[in-house]
């Protein structure tokens, strides 16, 4: 991003402090998304509690940007059913008092 810049905004120079073999094999080009990334327990949670009249999880987290597996929404829910904070382990699942803890 500041490699745009130099030069472009304001006289400028960008000096690169590590070589072009590590750039090109460990700094990719963009960020994974943050959903892709972590835990979906969360995020399921927050979904279930706060836009479930929109549709079901899986339904509104497929309409993300970067939309995570199906498979890890349905291991999330899983395991939220397996630690009481959901009632059931489908997307019918109320959130339990200790899910509606766990989220905050």
């Amino acid at each position: 991003q500041r490699a745009g810049r130099a030069g472009r905004v304001a006289p400028g120079t960008i000096l690169h402090l590590f070589t072009k073999v590590f750039h090109e094999k460990c700094m990719s080009e963009f960020d994974e998304a943050e959903i892709v990334r972590i835990p979906l327990e969360k995020t399921v949670l927050n979904v279930k509690l706060l836009l479930s009249r929109f549709g079901t999880v899986s339904q509104l987290l497929a309409q993300s940007v970067s939309p995570p597996p199906p498979e890890r929404v349905l291991m999330a829910m899983k395991v939220l059913y397996e630690v009481g904070a959901l009632t059931r382990n489908d997307e019918e699942a109320e959130v339990t008092e200790l899910g509606r803890v766990a989220v905050h």
